[in-house]
């Protein structure tokens, strides 16, 4: 767990991690130069999820998953997902990407935000509450879904 103005940086390596990743306040996880395996062994066992104002940025690196089910990351209040250089060799198999609030993922063009090249298997955006989800820069290959007064906007 991250909280606060806490800051982890993976850089340069070949990371696994087997269980729940949870963000809150400001803080940061940052991925750089490496691939980031979240192992699991059932759907749903684990989710990373960030709330309040934290952040997950992802630069020239691969998100990878065992192919053991779906997984969550999920995005609240302000928080916000960055990619950039998502490296398509190590994409994830069933990812959903959940947002509320004013949530906002930022990656560039062209690219899945969940790394996904195949789009049945993943790369979904839920926005749900009375929040709107900003895609900048973003392609999703995957289903834009709202519920109850929630908002995709794409910028």
């Amino acid at each position: 767990m991250l909280s606060g103005d806490d800051i982890l940086e993976i850089a340069g390596t070949h990371y696994l991690h087997r269980g729940p990743i949870t963000l809150s306040g400001n803080a940061k996880l940052i991925i750089t130069d490496s691939v980031f395996e979240h192992v699991k062994d059932f759907s749903f066992e684990h989710e990373l999820k960030a709330t309040e104002n934290s952040e997950v940025i992802v630069q020239n690196s691969g998100i990878g998953t065992s192919c053991t089910g779906s997984f969550n990351w999920a995005f609240f209040d302000n928080s916000k997902l960055t990619v950039n250089g998502m490296d398509p060799t190590f994409s994830q198999c069933n990812t959903w990407n959940f947002m509320s609030g004013s949530s906002l993922i930022d990656s560039v063009v062209g690219v899945d935000p969940s790394g996904l090249e195949d789009p049945p298997n993943g790369g979904n955006v839920y926005a749900r509450g009375n929040g709107q989800v900003i895609l900048r820069n973003t392609t999703v290959y995957g289903e834009q879904i709202t519920q109850d007064s929630g908002e995709i906007v794409v910028e």
